[in-house]
């Protein structure tokens, strides 16, 4: 069981960080990271790839994208285009 004496010890080096670490921190400029853009893709695709009920195209999601978005695809083939057009990329 703790003593008074250990919970007291808790409770000051709670109060130092609280108090005199955190500060330190915004006054460093340290930024939080953010949460990258999901985009949810299938073969078939036809939404706004925001979930896996409102999957895009990968043509779409690449377009869409921007740096430290991810893009998860459901397996399936992918091609760059519904031509014939063996040039074509993505």
């Amino acid at each position: 069981m703790p003593t008074i004496k250990s919970i007291i010890r808790i409770l000051s080096k709670l109060f130092i960080f609280m108090f005199v670490l955190t500060p330190s921190f915004s006054t460093l400029n340290v930024a939080l990271a953010q949460a990258a853009g999901m985009h949810y893709v299938s073969p078939s695709g036809t939404g706004d790839c925001s979930s896996w009920a409102k999957t895009c195209t990968l043509q779409i999601a690449l377009t869409n994208a921007v740096s430290d978005d991810e893009i998860w695809v459901v397996a399936g083939t992918y091609k760059p285009t519904t031509g014939t057009n063996r040039n074509a990329t993505f």
